[in-house]
């Protein structure tokens, strides 16, 4: 993600004013993408912004108004969505005006504070995305007493909380220390990390080292391990509720209610949607490819923040009746339903 590639080209040397107090006052003179090819991207990348910005809104909104929707699972999502929002109403916006008039923003103060609130969303995302798969596994291999202790209301308010936190601070850590400056990459119309030096290279392979680590090894352990809890238990119960004699009939007992399933999985496709999203432009930081993909990177990396929304819709009832009553304001809305009790 911080494209060192191109950072180093000297035909792009007046747009890295990562420490500077001037922004570039010219655009670069070697411009090869079509008129075409801008207006399509800007178009795709504005259409994100709406979609997005409407989606999330929905899942807010749907949250508040849904008594079915009222739990610490949803919490989380509702964190994220939180996120996505702000990358679909400040980053997504500016990095489409950025592909449409080459080399915007021009000024120091919008790059650095469009860089520190990708960070920051993404950030949030992650560490959400990492709490969300730990509340899973706890829920199904822990006794109820234990769930209610670690991931009740309070303490889902900390852990949030703790999220927005520790983002900031790392913000914070970065902007106070120096170790690396903000610089606009022109070939990725984006604002990023400047990782020229020796120092700044090796601080930001950590970051993306450390990514690369809590999506391919934490969370798909702790999901494993939560589908194997669950596979196990299903299989005892269908052991202990058997028909013992050939009149007598056992009758399935699920141990989790089948709405907890379901999000369980809705959940474990939201990480994979994630995953996909992001590892492109992760594993591309390695490498020196094509400008091109780089931009496709970047640009499904936006797509993300799009894609949640209808992904509950698609896979939770509770959602896509609640999106229903929103878009038709309330009409042929039957009544109240009584909340989940978990």
């Amino acid at each position: 993600m911080s494209f060192s590639h191109y950072a180093m080209d000297s035909n792009m040397d007046s747009y890295q004013f990562a420490n500077s107090s001037t922004a570039p006052t010219s655009i670069p003179s070697q411009n090869s993408d079509s008129f075409g090819e801008r207006v399509g991207v800007t178009v795709y990348v504005g259409l994100l912004a709406v979609v997005g910005f409407v989606g999330n809104i929905l899942v807010i909104v749907s949250v508040a108004i849904s008594p079915r929707l009222r739990t610490t699972s949803y919490a989380f999502i509702v964190n994220l969505s939180v996120a996505d929002l702000l990358i679909n109403v400040f980053v997504i916006p500016a990095i489409g005006v950025s592909f449409f008039d080459y080399g915007w923003p021009h000024d120091i103060f919008w790059c650095r504070w469009l860089c520190y609130l990708f960070l920051l969303c993404v950030g949030v995302s992650l560490l959400t995305v990492t709490d969300i798969a730990a509340s899973r596994y706890c829920f199904v291999s822990r006794p109820r007493q234990t769930y209610r202790k670690y991931f009740g209301c309070k303490s889902v308010a900390i852990i949030l909380i703790h999220n927005w936190f520790v983002a900031l601070l790392f913000i914070f850590i970065h902007s106070w220390s120096g170790i690396s400056g903000i610089q606009y990459h022109p070939v990725l119309r984006f604002c990023f990390l400047k990782d020229s030096g020796n120092l700044e290279f090796w601080y930001i392979n950590f970051i993306m080292i450390y990514f690369l680590a809590t999506c391919f090894v934490l969370i798909p352990c702790l999901y494993c391990l939560t589908f194997r809890t669950l596979y196990l238990s299903q299989r005892r119960v269908r052991r202990q509720t058997a028909p013992r004699s050939r009149g007598s009939f056992g009758h399935w007992r699920q141990i989790l209610h089948p709405a907890e399933v379901k999000l369980t999985k809705m959940m474990a496709l939201i990480f994979i949607l994630l995953v996909l999203c992001f590892t492109p432009v992760s594993i591309m930081h390695f490498f020196i490819v094509d400008p091109i993909y780089q931009r496709l990177g970047v640009v499904l990396l936006l797509t993300n923040s799009s894609l949640n929304p209808f992904v509950y819709a698609w896979l939770n009832t509770h959602f896509k009746k609640a999106y229903k009553r929103i878009l038709l304001c309330g009409k042929g809305y039957r009544g109240r339903v009584k909340p989940l009790v978990v």
